[in-house]
């Protein structure tokens, strides 16, 4: 029967510091362990297929195997991107933006809950998200609109970035839950469109029923509908620096 290698972090304590692969701290061995009964319809019998994303792969197959015995983790998941996403409608063109960057920082949170040795890199990396030690690591994208269509994966407008969909991707899907994605996965399933690279929904919905083990079902809200009681991010970061003691005129007009 054909398998898939489970990757499971060890960490050895060093010191009280807990490092990612940089300095001292924590030192992580990645150890493959075989788990049988998984199987990718990709593979022939016996065979497994070699690809530049399998160590990505294996730590999401992981991930799931963690997150379904661990419910309590589970559950704060959804109870984050419930609260997300009901207080910061993603209709508000700019909410968009933060609640991606948040959904980044809950998933990173999660990993290191199931002790992962995540690392938020996005603010300082244009392509990756969540990085782990041996691997090019993760992008984040979320879809949180009821209807899924056509999931943009790279913004192209004034970049000279021109590279394609490179990155193994978790998307994160109202109503579904999160689930794993890379190139080598979907060859065929992006397009130009405009001033972006994008992601038909299609294929994707079609890899998370066919291989499941791609998959990792949560209650993930759909975005609010409601636009009188969202919270605006620009609205809260000017209040909170307006509030600040030297502005004693400006804070009584925030």
């Amino acid at each position: 029967m054909s398998q898939f290698f489970f990757g499971k972090f060890e960490p050895r304590q060093l010191g009280n510091m807990l490092d990612f692969g940089e300095g001292e701290g924590h030192e992580w061995n990645y150890n493959l362990q075989p788990i049988a009964g998984t199987r990718d319809a990709s593979m022939e019998d016996g065979i497994v297929p070699k690809s530049h994303f399998e160590q990505q792969r294996q730590i999401f197959f992981s991930l799931k195997e963690k997150m379904d015995s661990t419910p309590d983790v589970r559950l704060e998941i959804e109870r984050a991107f419930g609260l997300l996403l009901d207080e910061y409608n993603t209709t508000v063109y700019e909410n968009r933006f933060v609640v991606g960057g948040v959904s980044e920082y809950i998933l990173g949170a999660a990993f290191r809950a199931l002790r992962f040795p995540a690392k938020n890199t996005g603010a300082v990396n244009r392509r990756i998200d969540i990085q782990l030690p041996g691997c090019d690591g993760f992008s984040v994208k979320g879809v949180f609109a009821e209807k899924k269509g056509q999931i943009r994966l790279i913004n192209s407008l004034g970049s000279a970035d021109k590279r394609g969909w490179n990155e193994a991707t978790l998307f994160v899907l109202s109503g579904i839950g999160i689930v794993y994605a890379d190139p080598d996965l979907l060859p065929n399933a992006t397009k130009s469109s405009g001033d972006a690279l994008v992601l038909q929904w299609g294929p994707l919905n079609s890899l998370r029923k066919k291989q499941p083990h791609y998959f990792i079902s949560l209650a993930i809200p759909h975005k609010s509908g409601d636009l009188v009681k969202t919270k605006v991010a620009s609205a809260l970061i000017a209040s909170e620096i307006l509030s600040r003691p030297e502005f004693k005129i400006l804070s009584s007009y925030k």
